[in-house]
């Protein structure tokens, strides 16, 4: 479990509510991991990346729904229709 960060770990270095955390995994952006005797959501290196992803998106005003998109795709295209939706704005 070294490897594995806490949900108070997370939000305190990246300045974010766990409230926020939790809805980010309810909306299928990030995962957590627990087991059955520990209580704790753990994020491993791959979810804080996908949450890094995440911030830089907000900071963009990138609404939850379209880093979901962006999040689903497979190549640019989605991103880059995003993105120019973000600049016509």
């Amino acid at each position: 479990m070294s490897n594995l960060a806490k949900i108070r770990e997370i939000s305190v270095r990246y300045n974010v509510s766990a409230r926020t955390l939790r809805y980010y995994e309810d909306m299928g952006l990030i995962e957590s991991t627990r087991s059955a005797d520990y209580a704790y959501r753990l994020y491993d290196e791959t979810a804080i990346k996908r949450l890094e992803q995440i911030l830089i998106l907000r900071r963009l005003n990138i609404s939850i729904k379209d880093i979901k998109r962006i999040f689903s795709a497979t190549g640019s295209e989605i991103v880059l229709d995003v993105l120019e939706k973000r600049l016509i704005l």
